[in-house]
């Protein structure tokens, strides 16, 4: 425990809680969780995109092979691409698919 408690105070990082920076969220990002009604179908994933922080969302209120059901937004809230249906194919903006990494489920959350 005396190790780790010095390799913060060695890396300056002893105010600051690394499980707390790891949860830090853009602002539209939380307002969209909190605003999600109980029993909500959205999903919202937080991915790496290109090297880039991203959110890929899968609203409720699209049906399921529809070809837009999935939207992957920037770290600042700005639509990149939407895509999905059968084929999976980007239906609006520009992405490569395939590019998009799963980082973690942010909604729903896992029950306990």
């Amino acid at each position: 425990m005396a190790f780790f408690l010095i390799m913060a105070v060695a890396l300056g990082e002893a105010t600051a809680s690394p499980q707390a920076a790891i949860n830090v969220l853009p602002a539209w990002v939380t307002a969209l969780i909190k605003h999600q009604a109980w029993g909500s179908r959205t999903e919202i994933e937080e991915s790496v995109y290109r090297g880039d922080t991203t959110f890929l969302v899968m609203p409720a209120d699209r049906a399921p092979d529809s070809g837009n059901e999935h939207v992957l937004y920037s770290e600042d809230g700005q639509i990149i691409c939407e895509f999905g249906g059968f084929a999976g194919h980007v239906t609006a903006g520009r992405c490569d698919i395939k590019a998009i990494k799963f980082v973690r489920v942010l909604f729903p959350r896992a029950k306990r």
